[in-house]
């Protein structure tokens, strides 16, 4: 897992696994994943710092799952 901030556009990526992008799928705004072919989460992308801080003030966690079966895979489990 590896950080990346870019300071001039305030986004954060959290790079979860090398791999292939196949698709980006919107978590809520501002936040989204990077899904390999099979649907494995590759990234994370956070468009401002303000909006990590947002998803944790609203969810307590960032869960990541194996595979990815909709937006609501990052949310911890009831």
């Amino acid at each position: 897992m590896r950080f990346e901030f870019d300071n001039e556009a305030d986004a954060l990526y959290i790079r979860l696994d090398d791999g292939r992008v196949s698709r980006t799928i919107e978590l809520e705004e501002g936040v989204y994943a990077d899904l390999d072919a099979e649907d494995h989460p590759l990234g994370l992308e956070f468009v401002a710092l303000a909006a990590f801080d947002e998803w944790m003030k609203r969810h307590g966690t960032l869960n990541v799952p194996e595979k990815v079966t909709g937006a609501d895979s990052f949310l911890s489990p009831a």
